[in-house]
């Protein structure tokens, strides 16, 4: 009986190689270093920290989504090298270094997004790439390669989108070339919001201030919503919740303010109960009145 099982064991295991040697794997998930990623069809969304490397589980796709978690992600030189599928890349989260010729001649690449800084861009990081259109990078970009370089030839970039701190201008061939072909270069502001209350909840001053520099601070007076958080009780005071919301430069702030400030309703009125003592009073006299008169009447009956 232990024999039967040996030869479809075997063949299993043998299958299971052979496909292997030829690549035929799982691609829907994995892990590369300290990085877990999902694909779904062409887009693949990795999580992470530390230096990604392309991985084989990701031929011909569309779509990258990089989410640092537990610190800074960066991407080693030559990892999406002469790539042909790769059209967008979206890093939710800082950079570390985009090392040299990163991207070079991914000529499917039209837009590269890093929601926050980028430490370092290496030479030649994204050579060749003409057409990749639009650039967004919130934070600053701190260190480029030398050689001034990192965007070289790619001449259809012409919209970039920077942080307010980064004196770039369109034409620009210093900062890695990242403006040089660009026809607009947009400003971003990364702003926070601070709120001056009145003790009432009836005001409230909103400063609203660009975290890379003064020339952008701004101050809202916005109009002051109000609801009724916990009602009154007879003995207890309620609490009025106060709430302020805007947009201000496509930011978006909102704050509240609870104030206990609704009177109590009061104890049951106790003129009720006079009221119904002088009831009980007023029908006490009547009956005496009604027996009195009728023990007048008895007593004049011949």
């Amino acid at each position: 009986m232990r024999f039967r099982w040996i030869v479809p064991i075997a063949a299993v295991l043998l299958t299971a190689g052979f496909l292997s040697v030829l690549g035929y794997t799982d691609d829907s998930e994995g892990s590369n270093e300290n990085f877990t990623w999902e694909r779904d069809g062409d887009d693949v969304t990795v999580r992470g920290y530390g230096d990604l490397e392309y991985d084989s589980g990701w031929d011909g796709l569309k779509n990258l989504t990089v989410i640092p978690e537990g610190g800074k992600v960066s991407f080693k030189g030559l990892c999406f090298f002469d790539h042909d599928t790769l059209q967008t890349v979206l890093i939710r989260g800082p950079v570390g270094s985009l090392g040299h010729s990163t991207f070079w001649n991914v000529t499917s690449l039209a837009t590269f997004t890093v929601l926050g800084s980028i430490d370092y861009i290496g030479d030649t990081t994204f050579y060749s790439c003409d057409n990749l259109t639009t650039v967004t990078v919130t934070g600053p970009i701190y260190e480029y390669w030398s050689t001034n370089n990192s965007f070289s030839n790619c001449t259809n970039l012409k919209t970039v989108n920077l942080c307010c701190t980064m004196d770039v201008s369109p034409g620009d061939t210093d900062n890695g070339g990242i403006a040089e072909y660009a026809d607009v270069v947009n400003k971003i502001h990364s702003y926070s919001a601070s709120y001056s209350w009145a003790d009432d909840g009836s005001a409230c001053t909103v400063d609203i201030a660009c975290s890379h520099g003064d020339t952008e601070n701004h101050q809202e007076h916005p109009e002051v919503a109000h609801t009724v958080k916990i009602p009154p009780t007879e003995t207890e005071m309620g609490t009025t919740t106060y709430s302020v919301s805007g947009i201000y430069d496509g930011f978006a702030y909102s704050d509240t303010k609870d104030v206990q400030n609704i009177p109590a309703t009061g104890k049951p009125d106790s003129g009720k109960n006079d009221n119904t003592l002088l009831y009980i009073a007023a029908g006490g006299a009547i009956a005496a009145l009604a027996l009195i008169g009728g023990a007048f009447v008895l007593l004049r009956r011949p």
